[in-house]
């Protein structure tokens, strides 16, 4: 669990937007003798805003879970996305990770703050602010 200081920190972008777009696929690892699927989801954020790192119009993130033909996994407890949500999303990338060249949210959970009727909030964190406020303190932290 990350505080808002260490998101900012650790993120190599952060971004406020609407989730525009999600695909899932499988990777296949080897347990013992056994072929074990793990579901990724990515996911397309059309930007409004960028707080930190690049301004581009949209960026592909991934999270581990989804659904890919009759494979169901869940992995994100608390946070459930959905195409139109508008959220701020704290980015990072490491080609190293198992997430290779995709963007992943720092902290899982705790990286994605959803917003609703002028209130950002974070599920996984139990928190949630004035959204101009919490904006206003993206945009001063960097």
């Amino acid at each position: 669990m990350y505080t808002n200081e260490e998101l900012v920190r650790y993120s190599d972008i952060i971004v406020h937007g609407t989730l525009t777009y999600s695909y899932s696929f499988v990777e296949w690892y080897a347990s013992g003798n056994v072929a074990v699927p793990s579901v990724y989801t990515v996911w397309t954020i059309k930007h409004s805003e960028s707080f930190k790192g690049k301004n581009d119009v949209k960026t592909e993130f991934v999270v581990n879970g989804g659904t890919y033909n009759d494979i169901v996994q869940n992995v994100m407890h608390d946070t459930v996305m959905n195409i139109g949500d508008e959220v701020v999303v704290f980015l990072t990338k490491d080609p190293d990770s198992i997430y290779k060249d995709y963007y992943y949210m720092v902290g899982i959970e705790s990286g994605i703050y959803k917003i609703h009727d002028d209130i950002i909030k974070n599920s996984y964190l139990k928190s949630s602010y004035d959204t101009n406020s919490f904006k206003e303190t993206l945009r001063n932290q960097n």
